[in-house]
């Protein structure tokens, strides 16, 4: 078999993290949508090692992020996360306590109600004086404002694409002007209201992106 150069650079970065010599890695397949997930056994524990893509200039450092994140919340009791180990900024490494589970590819309503316990847990913790050491989302949405402007942004991209003309016909006969119509009516209701459209919210709270099914 071909040496596998990612999963090489994985089991250095397992075995620099957790300490220990002699651990064994496997790619985790099926996991991960933007990041790469590998299992790391050692003679005494298990662990999930996440890795994120490579950097770019004023990417936001995702691994240490994360790692900052799990220790606020194990802190503070919440046992439903993976107690973070070490972080590797540099190299984009997090590892993370194993945690034996499946797939909940059916939700029941057990399994919903178990996510909203989780939700309340987590918007438990907005008062605590450590919460506001977390960072802001990476498409923090905390103004109208902020809102508009970042769906223009995203029907800019969309604007420059050429080659998909069912696409480019919904963007600009149904989709920007319906968006036009509905942000001029949310500043009218704003300033009927007596609300700034631009101040940003003074009630916040933690929030688990990107977390479902």
């Amino acid at each position: 078999m071909p040496a596998d150069p990612a999963l090489d650079a994985a089991a250095r970065a397992a075995r620099a993290l957790a300490g220990r010599p002699g651990a064994s890695i496997e790619r985790v397949r099926g996991y991960g949508r933007n990041s790469g997930v590998y299992r790391v056994d050692t003679a005494g524990a298990a662990y999930a090692l996440k890795q994120y893509p490579p950097r770019q200039p004023n990417d936001r450092d995702r691994a240490s992020i994360e790692y900052a994140a799990l220790r606020f919340l194990t802190g503070h009791g919440v046992t439903t996360v993976p107690r973070p180990i070490a972080v590797d900024a540099a190299g984009g490494y997090l590892l993370l306590e194993w945690i034996e589970g499946d797939p909940v590819e059916t939700p029941i309503a057990a399994d919903i109600a178990t996510a909203c316990n989780f939700l309340r847990a987590v918007h438990s913790l907005r008062g605590e004086s450590d919460a506001t050491a977390q960072p802001m989302a990476a498409e923090a949405c905390i103004s109208a404002a902020e809102t508009v402007a970042q769906i223009e942004q995203r029907l800019a991209r969309l604007a420059v694409v050429t080659d998909e003309p069912a696409l480019v016909a919904f963007v600009h006969d149904t989709l920007e002007p319906l968006f036009g119509e509905v942000s001029t009516w949310a500043r009218a209701g704003y300033t009927s209201a007596g609300f700034s459209f631009a101040a940003e919210a003074s009630a916040q709270t933690p929030c688990p992106a990107d977390f479902g099914f």
